[in-house]
């Protein structure tokens, strides 16, 4: 996991009290990693909050084979990540990321005090991101996504990138935007979800 920890800033309460504000904790969707927080990440510390931003694994800044990666691996690492800040986060996930938030909260309840879900799937008790891809039928990707079973990969077509991951953005994201996205670790996607409750603090 990368990491940007910044000291919080206090900040004042309707009590006139100093109180700090909470951390949060950004994790990327799939065939991306932490880089997509960037601008995010530096408004958030900007208006004082302890940020951290999470690398999945089997990302470049966090390596490892395909095989190795799993649905309750990219969970434990949200859930390390709120044991180190030892305070109640608000964590943001977008995507996927929504079905890995998801099960970090139902494993460490007590740590979060916020789940956001951006562009996000919310899962149900059983769900992956395959069955409620195959559930949205405006879902643009499947034609240009490509399984390698050999290598335990999904590989989105390349030149489809740009307008898959970023139809209504400027051209030079849409231009930078493919050699950015990633290939990503199979596993974690046809995973389903587990006794998913509701059972984080509002």
């Amino acid at each position: 996991m990368t990491a940007e920890n910044q000291t919080s800033f206090a900040s004042t309460n309707k009590s006139g009290v100093a109180a700090e504000k909470p951390p949060v904790i950004l994790v990327h969707g799939a065939f991306a990693s932490g880089f997509v927080w960037g601008h995010v990440a530096a408004k958030l510390q900007g208006a004082g909050h302890e940020v951290v931003t999470i690398d999945l694994p089997g990302r470049p800044a966090n390596p490892m084979t395909p095989d190795k990666v799993s649905l309750d691996l990219y969970r434990d690492m949200v859930v390390t990540a709120l044991e180190t800040i030892k305070r109640p986060a608000i964590v943001v996930g977008h995507s996927f990321a929504g079905i890995v938030i998801a099960a970090a909260a139902e494993k460490s309840p007590e740590r979060i005090k916020t789940l956001v879900f951006v562009a996000a799937y919310l899962p149900h008790d059983g769900d992956s991101l395959l069955s409620l891809a195959q559930q949205d039928h405006d879902a643009k990707i499947g034609p240009h996504l490509q399984i390698d079973k050999e290598k335990g990969i999904a590989v989105v077509e390349y030149t489809a990138r740009a307008e898959l991951f970023a139809n209504d953005g400027p051209e030079p994201l849409k231009v930078k935007l493919p050699s950015l996205i990633l290939d990503e670790p199979v596993t974690p996607l046809v995973t389903p979800a587990a006794r998913l409750t509701t059972n984080v603090r509002p």
